[in-house]
C-alpha cells in the first residue's frame, strides 16, 4: 500500500482510493488500520485531484479557443425541486 504515487496512473489510484474507502464502510478495521487507509485515501484524493486539474489545464490549451466552460452537473445543481438523480 505504500506505492509511490508518482508512478500510478489515475485509473490505479481511483480504484486503489475505492477499495479502501470499502474496507473502511464494510471490514470494521481496528483504530491503527483505519487510521493507515486514512491517510492513504487522503494521499489518493489528493493525487487523482491533481491528476484531474492537470488534464483539465491540458484540455483548455488545447482547445481552440481556450474557454472551455468545465462546469460540471452535481447532483445538488442538476435536481429540480426535489428530484433525486439515479
Amino acid at each position: 500500500m505504500a506505492e509511490n504515487l508518482e508512478k500510478i496512473s489515475y485509473e490505479d489510484t481511483y480504484n486503489e482510493l475505492v477499495n479502501i474507502l470499502g474496507k473502511l464502510e464494510n471490514e470494521s478495521p481496528g483504530l491503527d488500520e483505519s487510521l493507515e487507509l486514512y491517510q492513504r485515501g487522503i494521499e489518493l484524493y489528493r493525487k487523482c485531484n491533481a491528476l484531474l486539474e492537470e488534464a483539465q489545464l491540458k484540455i483548455t490549451k488545447i482547445s481552440a479557443d481556450g474557454e472551455v466552460d468545465f462546469d460540471i452537473e452535481t447532483e445538488d445543481s442538476s435536481a429540480k425541486d426535489g428530484e433525486s438523480i439515479e
